[in-house]
Order: structure tokens, then sequence, then C-alpha cells
């Protein structure tokens, strides 16, 4: 079923919003031209991930003896941060970036005519 959420210009670069479909509560995240969708909560506690901050990766650059040198940020690698713990999923994929087995529930999202569209699994 699909579901018509907002007005592109209700989203900020990078602020997750949320939604509530039928009982469902879903994230929305726009960056880069691109919305992602994630259901609000974190599976590792059920936290509300969707209201959490999204990063960008920071990485390390080290010496030839393995010591950090540099510390930077990866715009190209979007993290999504849950508020209670600090888990880290990637904001592309939903994979958790610290327990490998851990994932948030993905949804298609995506801008028709200046809206958002949210696509949910059932067909009613």
């Amino acid at each position: 079923m699909e579901h018509k959420l907002c007005h592109i210009s209700e989203l900020e670069e990078r602020k997750p919003i949320a939604f509530d479909l039928e009982g469902l509560e879903v994230g929305i995240i726009f960056s880069k031209g691109q919305v992602y969708a994630y259901e609000n909560n974190c599976p590792h506690f059920g936290g509300p991930v969707c209201l959490g901050d999204v990063f960008s990766q920071i990485k390390l650059e080290l010496n030839d003896q393995q010591m950090v040198v540099d510390e930077y940020t990866d715009e190209n690698e979007l993290r999504l941060v849950c508020p209670w713990h600090g888990f880290e999923y990637e904001l592309k994929t939903g994979k958790c970036t610290i327990e490998p087995n851990l994932s948030l529930r993905k949804f298609h999202a995506y801008l028709k005519e200046n809206y958002v569209y949210l696509q949910s699994e059932q067909n009613e």
C-alpha cells in the first residue's frame, strides 16, 4: 500500500522525522536527494532510533606503527544513531555498525511530484 507522507519542503537534510502509519511509527530521513525509511524501533533495546541524529562516520588515519595521526569524517558514510545507547546504523542499509546481526526494519520510500511516499509491506 502506498502512503503519502509529506511534501519535500517539510524535510530537513539529515534530520529524521517520524510518522505514524496505523500504529506503526516510521522515521523518514532525507539526505543528498534520497529518502530513507526505517521503523522507529532500535533492535538493540527498543529505543526510538529515528529520534536520534544522523552523523558522518568518523575515520582514523594511522601511521606505519598503527598509531592515530588524524581523525576525519566521511560525508559519504552516514550513520543514524539511537539516542538511548548510541547504537549506530548505516543510513543507506540500516545495518548496525556495532553488532552485525542487528538491522533496522527498512521500508521503500521515494519522491514523486515533490512528495514523499512510503510503500508498506501489506496489500490492502
